[in-house]
Order: C-alpha cells, then sequence, then structure tokens
C-alpha cells in the first residue's frame, strides 16, 4: 500500500529544489569534480590520477568504455570465437552509438514512467524477458524454425542490439540485414526519448 509523502518531507524536497541541490554539482565545479575523483582513486585503490584528465561524460560514452573494457575480457573467458573480427571499427561505433541512445532512452521513459516503489519489478518483468529473448545467447537467423518467436521477438529492442554486434564482430556468421536493424535502433531511440521526457515532465511538474 502507497501512502502520500509527508509534509516535511515534502517541504524538505521543495527546499532542496529552491535552492538548486539535487545532487549534481553546476559545471563550474568540474575541476574540483576532478580532484574529488583522483583522491578517490588514491585513497581506494592506490592510483595516481592527474585531476586535469578527468572529464564527466554522459552515460553512452560511458556505455562505449565499458564494452572496450568487456570485449577483450569475453575473449579471454570464452577463448577463440569463430568469424571474430575488428575490421568493421566504423560499423561496430555506430551500433555501439545507437544502442547506447537507444537504451538511455528507453532507461529514461522506465525510471520516469514507473513509480519508484515499483523500480524492482523491473527486473523480473523486463529486463528478465528482455535478456533471455534479446537474441543474446542465440541469433536472430536461429528462430528460422520457430516462425512465431523468430517475429515475436522483434518487439525486444535489445534484439538489435545483439544483432547489430554480429554484424559488426561476426559479418561472416549470419546476422540481421543492417538496413532495418538501424533504422529500428533509431526509431527505439526516437520513440523513447519523446516517452521519456513526457514522462519526465509530468513527474517534474506534478
Amino acid at each position: 500500500m502507497d501512502f502520500a509523502v509527508a509534509p516535511a518531507i515534502r517541504e524538505s524536497l521543495e527546499r532542496l529544489v529552491e535552492r538548486d541541490d539535487t545532487g549534481y554539482g553546476p559545471m563550474e565545479d568540474e575541476q574540483r569534480l576532478g580532484g574529488a575523483f583522483a583522491r578517490r582513486m588514491r585513497d581506494r585503490y592506490g592510483w595516481e590520477v592527474d585531476p586535469e584528465l578527468v572529464m564527466s561524460t554522459i552515460d553512452v560514452v560511458q556505455g562505449i568504455v565499458a564494452a572496450i573494457f568487456v570485449l577483450p575480457v569475453s575473449r579471454l573467458i570464452m577463448g577463440p570465437m569463430p568469424g571474430l573480427t575488428f575490421g568493421n571499427v566504423p560499423l561496430l561505433l555506430l551500433i555501439t552509438i545507437l544502442s547506447g541512445g537507444a537504451f538511455a532512452a528507453l532507461g529514461l521513459f522506465l525510471g520516469t514512467a514507473i513509480a519508484p516503489q515499483q523500480v524492482g519489478l523491473i527486473f523480473s518483468i523486463v529486463l528478465a524477458p528482455m535478456i533471455m529473448f534479446g537474441c543474446t545467447y542465440f541469433p536472430w537467423a536461429g528462430l528460422e524454425r520457430i516462425p512465431v518467436m523468430k517475429w515475436a521477438v522483434l518487439v525486444d529492442p535489445l534484439v538489435y542490439v545483439s544483432e547489430g554486434m554480429r554484424a559488426a564482430l561476426t559479418p561472416s556468421l549470419p546476422h540481421m540485414p543492417l538496413a532495418p536493424l538501424a533504422a529500428a535502433l533509431l526509431v527505439i531511440l526516437a520513440l523513447f526519448l519523446w516517452l521519456g521526457l513526457r514522462a519526465f515532465d509530468r513527474r517534474a511538474v506534478s
């Protein structure tokens, strides 16, 4: 059962918003942010980081950096991968950027359209089925024998990310055609960005 926000909590939140204390520092604090990050890395890991080299980035860039680390590690864990090539770097970057943008927009929508008390349900209702049917464990072409499933999984945004990565990294293996794949990612990005901004506006105003 949900309860109304207590007056004391509402008043406290209103005071924070009035003085722009939302947890995000102003852009002029970039240099102080670099110093804080450098101190944290030194205290926690013993790394010496130049604060001048620290810069804040959007989530899409963070996702790209994470992918750069994950791909070599997965190669070490899984061993040789038939047909793997890094000769399609422009396509790989394009798919990575489109995928990052699409899922950032999806995250914006889910984070603003769903009540905070129900965020835990996202993992069981949305994320688990998305991963299971997102062609991460099998290629889309492998569903040829189950036509209904082959077309039903196209509602899953992860399908286009998985197939895009296959097209870029293992082009000799069966994968979805690039044109509809890229078009689908653009549609997902535009649709969920629009829905997310509307949901965010409603949540912020109300």
